[in-house]
């Protein structure tokens, strides 16, 4: 490089540095210069500002706790725990169990840190006294730390009290981990060491959800299924229902989910799910989206395999699977399950009838 192109380059980069000096780093913008001042790291200012004020009002505290937590703004790139600040909101009376609206919902300062992945916050706020068995729609530590993934930290609210049956609305620590049941369902796992049981009574509008029934949303790996499904029979849900309603199944809510996962299906048949229950009736009503990884005549043949018959098929007050499909489902979908059903079932009659002519 000649010298005239070292100084060049040196003027430039001089220039650069006096820019990003000149400019702060970070862009806030909250609409609370209160705020603001948080998310901007000045302890000594928010001190004085709190010392104004009289009183830190406790809606403006837990928000300035989540804000410490992960300060939002469009320039930094890394966001990350204020320890000092968040001690310090503490010290001056900011409540971390009063909630306040974050990215996800509302939820305490522990939420907002497990939602924000924040480790430290998450520490934080453990030891100034969060509580761990706490709900804002249906959202609370420990089930968000199950849907995040975060094996550790379920083990760390565990630890520190966390019920693994708390629940007040309809999703249960156990049902969120049969979605997300981690890496081997060590999540399942952990959850039922700690005592987690199968709940099924009515909550004020809905009905608990039921692990088994969750299955559909899987997102482990397809050789943990089976396993899967036999933790959650051996903690007591029942792999036909719970009989209440005839019509819905764990293994027919997989039929007319886009979700299903084929190692699940085949789990629940595996472990006794009834082929021959509401599983066709629901299947008839599935369209084949091009985005659906399981198409209906798939999972026809599935059940057919396992020992499912159109005319064994049987709900009580319900009629035949055919007749059901003509009455309440007879448009492009339910003609095209009844040519796949007609289809597979003069297969199965051929192979049935070669094998007892053989014999």
């Amino acid at each position: 490089m000649t010298f005239a192109r070292l100084t060049i380059f040196l003027a430039a980069l001089l220039m650069t540095l006096k820019l990003h000096a000149s400019s702060p780093l970070c862009s806030f913008t909250y609409g609370s210069a209160f705020l603001d001042t948080v998310a901007q790291g000045d302890v000594s200012l928010v001190e004085e500002q709190v010392r104004q004020m009289g009183t830190l009002p406790p809606s403006l505290g837990a928000e300035a706790l989540a804000v410490s937590i992960k300060p939002i703004s469009s320039r930094c790139q890394e966001q990350h725990t204020d320890q000092a600040m968040f001690e310090l909101l503490v010290k001056l009376g900011a409540d971390v169990n009063r909630s306040s609206k974050g990215e996800r919902g509302w939820g305490t300062s522990l939420m907002h840190a497990i939602d924000a992945g924040q480790m430290a916050g998450i520490k934080l706020a453990l030891q100034a006294g969060a509580r761990v068995n706490v709900e804002f729609d249906e959202r609370t530590p420990l089930i968000l730390a199950i849907r995040a993934h975060n094996t550790t930290v379920v083990r760390m609210l565990l630890d520190h009290g966390a019920s693994a049956n708390f629940a007040l609305g309809r999703v249960t620590p156990l049902a969120a981990a049969a979605r997300h049941p981690g890496h081997g369902n060590e999540v399942l796992k952990l959850l039922l060491k700690h005592g987690a049981k199968i709940s099924r009574h009515r909550t004020s509008q809905n009905e608990r959800f039921s692990p088994l029934e969750e299955l559909v949303f899987y997102d482990g790996k397809p050789g943990d299924a089976d396993e899967a499904v036999a933790l959650l029979l051996k903690a007591g849900d029942k792999i036909n229902g719970d009989g209440r309603d005839s019509y819905v199944t764990p293994l027919s809510a997989a039929m007319d989910s886009s979700s299903t996962k084929l190692a699940i299906v085949e789990a629940l048949l595996r472990r006794g799910a009834n082929p021959n229950g509401s599983a066709l009736y629901r299947l008839a009503t599935r369209r084949d989206y091009e985005n659906i990884e399981l198409k209906r005549k798939q999972l026809l043949g599935v059940l057919y395999q396992y020992g499912a018959r159109a005319e064994k098929a049987k709900i009580a007050g319900y009629p035949p699977i055919r007749e059901f499909v003509l009455m309440n489902h007879n448009n492009d979908v339910g003609q095209a399950f009844l040519r796949e059903l007609d289809a597979i079932t003069v297969e199965y009659r051929l192979r049935e009838n070669s094998t007892s002519i053989r014999r």
